[in-house]
């Protein structure tokens, strides 16, 4: 019982992550998302959920930029590498944290 409640409570805190996340990003904040000290949590963000959020991208031109960085269409943000990271930043128009 009590390893079920532990449980609940980290898929809790996954979901509040991911919430977190997709806001940060629809912000303009993807890069701290990047820089994040619980990069454990949001790391199982798929990037395409924050691309298509991000005022400055949106749906199709970050999917389109997934795809001139050859990354698949299900990565998550732990999968990407540093020199990724900034790439995708660029494109966003954000500056690293």
């Amino acid at each position: 019982m009590e390893s079920t409640i532990r449980d609940i409570q980290r898929v809790a805190q996954i979901r509040a992550c991911r919430v977190q996340a997709v806001q940060l990003s629809s912000s303009q904040k993807l890069a701290e998302v990047f820089a994040s000290p619980s990069i454990e949590l949001y790391g199982a963000v798929y990037l395409v959920k924050l691309l298509d959020v991000h005022p400055s991208l949106g749906k199709v031109v970050g999917r389109r930029l997934m795809e001139t960085l050859g990354l698949p269409p299900f990565v998550t943000v732990a999968e990407l590498d540093a020199s990724q990271q900034v790439a995708v930043l660029s494109a966003c128009g954000e500056k690293n944290v």
